[in-house]
């Protein structure tokens, strides 16, 4: 069960027996829910309410530490909320009353009153206690309402105000018909040039201004605007002759029967975007002249690549009427899956994508066989940011391809004259050189032992001076002679190979031309074709003389190695070096004999590559790669 709930009542007298009659009649009244409380002063009376909560207070007036209506004033001061019921005596009703009109709620005279007139006091003063917190609490709130209500006018006033003031339109509130003006903005003044003063006084002056050309359509819309319409767009004239555009609207403010008691609206300055509409319709028909005579092919998709629109550039392209693409699917009639792809990804990423020169082939043209087409695919978005529409932009580069090809091919067809060019050299080369051997330099070989037979057997002294002269130039041009047949066709290059024919080469160049190169281990051999065995061999002397002519290098180092099925040469120096990013291959109009653009067009027909590393004063680094298994018909391998 529930515990019963008590009524907690303070009761503050200092007669112990007034308040002892006073105990025993609520007693006998049989009131079993009230707990009595008992204080003597206003001091102890207070300190109690400060750590007790109680339900009503009965209080006697005339305390030892207060009297008369102060002891009422001081209870409320501290605690406003408890309801107070005064104790007067018989002859002082006056000062109960004066009690209650101070805030007491009730008040009751000792001695005239039973338990239950005391009890039903207690609880009318409670429940009146209750009602005037409630209507204060109601009184408060709609205090703050009307303050904040009165602050929100006032700031809603001010908004109005300042808006009204500083916006470039101009508002406006009149009654229905222009018979009076309310308010006007002072934007009025300065668009239409004109007193604002002039406009209350004469709320229809502002058609004075009106262009003469608009004037009857504004007089004649005079009547809707009585009835609550208003909306034209008309020009006026300035004072100082300039015009302007006017957009003017109006909106009804009706009463409660529906009828139109006032007319509020705004008149903008449209001048500006007037002229913007002019500009945007002068540039519409530029540029629907522009996609409609335009020789670049034009298209407009959606984003599901059915066709908008064409233009006839493209339509003449395809070969085909304008009339015959609309309702059609791009991919209807140019089936394509890897340019479906393309479509699909822009669509997805809405970013733009170019090709160039790709091939398609036109399914109801057969006979027109690959065409080659540079074309640009473009998203445009929506205010949103999807995709709206697609500009789909082509160029037939048929013919530049083919000639392109053409090129190619021939290019491929020099690279291949200048490979057997290379080998007939090389054979004429080694013929000359085999020559040389074979009689000029036996013929030397011979003059010289013989002139050696001759100092043998003895001479008169200015011959002796003679043939010793005699056999130090023949001495020197078999010297000669054999340089000259190794620099036309080293002898090491067929008979040992590709490795010891470049040693042989880097301890020549170290020897005549004070430049130190050095070799490294070039491993096991490796079978060579003729053919790249001499296009490698001519590529480092070129790089070597290079090196000493140009680069100012000091030392030169060189390796050979097998990677995979290449033969890889490094050529290093330390050289000046110069800006390998400004290499393109090409001669630049200069005699470069086996230059570096010869070296890497010839290693290209093989299927080789040249690679350059340098940098201004960081020395050339540069690789020769070529296949170990490339072969001519005619040509034999050989071991490195």
């Amino acid at each position: 069960m529930e515990s019963k709930k008590f009524l907690r009542i303070l009761l503050v007298e200092d007669n112990e027996s007034d308040a002892a009659l006073l105990q025993e009649n609520i007693r006998l009244s049989k009131v079993d829910d009230l707990h009595i409380d008992v204080t003597s002063s206003l001091k102890q009376a207070t300190d109690y309410l400060k750590n007790n909560h109680i339900d009503a207070a009965l209080l006697d007036m005339n305390l030892p530490d207060s009297s008369g209506l102060e002891t009422v004033r001081n209870i409320r001061s501290t605690h406003p909320d408890v309801p107070i019921i005064v104790l007067t005596g018989v002859d002082d009703e006056t000062t109960g009353v004066d009690a209650v009109r101070m805030g007491a709620q009730d008040y009751l005279v000792k001695g005239k009153t039973d338990g239950g007139l005391i009890c039903r006091a207690i609880r009318y003063a409670i429940e009146r206690k209750a009602m005037e917190v409630e209507l204060q609490k109601a009184r408060d709130e709609l205090e703050m309402r009307v303050r904040q209500r009165t602050a929100e006018l006032a700031q809603s006033e001010e908004r109005f105000r300042v808006m009204a003031e500083t916006i470039p339109d101009v508002f406006w509130m009149s009654t229905p018909g222009l018979e009076n003006m309310l308010y006007v903005s002072p934007a009025y003044e300065k668009i239409w040039g004109r007193s604002l003063e002039s406009l209350y006084e004469s709320p229809k002056s502002f058609i004075d201004a009106v262009h003469t050309e608009d004037m009857e359509k504004v007089v004649g819309a005079l009547g809707n605007h009585a009835k609550g319409f208003w909306n034209l767009e008309y020009r006026i004239r300035q004072p100082d002759g300039s015009s302007r555009w006017i957009r003017d609207r109006g909106f009804p403010i009706r009463d409660e029967q529906g009828n139109v008691c006032l007319m509020t609206g705004v008149a903008a300055d449209i001048t500006q975007l007037k002229l913007a509409e002019n500009m945007l319709l002068d540039s519409s028909r530029k540029i629907e002249a522009f996609f409609k005579h335009a020789i670049t092919p034009l298209v407009f998709l959606d984003k599901e690549f059915n066709f908008i629109r064409v233009n006839e550039s493209y339509a003449k392209a395809c070969q085909r009427d304008i009339s015959e693409f609309a309702g059609h699917n791009h991919f209807e009639f140019y089936p394509h899956e890897e340019n479906q792809r393309i479509f699909e990804q822009v669509v997805k990423t809405k970013k733009p994508y170019q090709a160039f020169a790709k091939p398609f082939s036109f399914p109801d043209h057969p006979d027109w066989g690959v065409t080659y087409w540079d074309w640009t695919l473009v998203p445009i978005l929506d205010d949103a940011g999807e995709v709206e529409f697609l500009v789909f932009s082509l160029k037939d580069v048929t013919k530049r391809k083919q000639a392109e090809m053409r090129i190619l091919a021939d290019q491929e067809k020099l690279r291949a004259l200048t490979g057997e060019l290379l080998m007939v050299e090389e054979r004429e080369r080694r013929k000359i050189a085999a020559g040389l051997h074979d009689s000029v330099g036996q013929i030397l070989a011979f003059l010289k032992i013989e002139l050696g037979n001759i100092q043998r057997v003895g001479q008169p002294k200015e011959s002796m001076t003679t043939i010793n002269h005699i056999r130090e130039q023949v001495e020197q041009a078999i010297k000669q002679t054999r340089t000259l047949t190794f620099e036309m066709s080293p002898p090491e290059l067929y008979t040992l190979g590709l490795g010891p024919a470049v040693e042989e080469l880097a301890r020549r160049f170290t020897e005549a031309r004070n430049l130190k190169c050095s070799v490294e281990d070039y491993g096991p051999p490796m079978r060579l074709t003729d053919h790249v065995k001499i296009l490698l061999y001519r590529s480092v002397r070129e790089l070597l003389i290079n090196a000493a002519k140009h680069a100012q290098a000091e030392a030169v180092k060189i390796s050979i190695r097998q990677v995979n099925d290449q033969v890889r040469i490094t050529v290093e120096d330390d050289g000046i070096g110069f800006d390998a990013t400004s290499f393109d291959g090409m001669p630049h109009n200069k005699p470069t004999g086996f230059g570096l653009f010869s070296i890497r067009e010839r290693l290209t027909h093989i299927g080789g590559r040249l690679d350059i590393q340098s940098g201004s004063g960081q020395g050339t680094k540069i690789t020769l790669s070529a296949p170990l298994e490339w072969k001519e018909q005619g040509t034999r391998s050989t071991e490195l």
